[in-house]
């Protein structure tokens, strides 16, 4: 809980670990959907008793300098928000900074996980702020994936949340 998660000296070892996607989808069909949604196998199945799940991710950079771009492709339901070394540098239905603890999304359009999207890094913090937030090595991207509540049922949650991404 808290902001401490975002920060590069904070201690994950403890923290539970797996390979994506992470997270609970019906509607997963292990890549057998005809128009290509939801296409995709859940590898690290996740409760959704909670409204939202935190990963942790290190990363090496060599010359922050040299950082021409970073994109981040998401696969994400309902909402998240993403920080580099502590600094938040993309957001999509959710408020606050961080958005709380279990705290929900933000639209009453919910965004589904349907396929991989790309996300531009820098959309916040301009290329050079995301460059004065890198070092030279180790870097840590830190994601917020968040749940919607149930419209229909208030004390429920929605059916699924899900989560993988890659730095490009």
């Amino acid at each position: 809980t808290g902001t401490l998660w975002i920060n590069t000296v904070y201690d994950d070892t403890g923290w539970a670990t797996g390979s994506g996607v992470f997270g609970t989808e019906p509607q997963a069909d292990n890549g057998t959907a005809p128009d290509g949604m939801h296409s995709y196998n859940i590898n690290t199945p996740i409760s959704n008793e909670k409204l939202s799940m935190f990963f942790r991710k290190t990363f090496t950079v060599c010359d922050p300098a040299a950082v021409s771009a970073l994109t981040l492709n998401s696969l994400f339901d309902d909402g998240m928000v993403v920080f580099i070394n502590g600094t938040r540098v993309y957001k999509e239905d959710v408020t606050g900074t961080p958005p709380p603890w279990n705290g929900g999304v933000t639209s009453s359009v919910l965004h589904e996980a349907r396929f991989y999207e790309p996300k531009d890094l820098t959309s916040i913090t301009g290329l050079e702020g995301l460059r004065s937030l890198l070092v030279a090595g180790d870097n840590v991207i830190a994601v917020g994936v968040y749940n919607a509540k149930n419209a229909d049922y208030p004390a429920s949650f929605s059916s699924d949340i899900v989560w993988d991404g890659e730095l490009l």
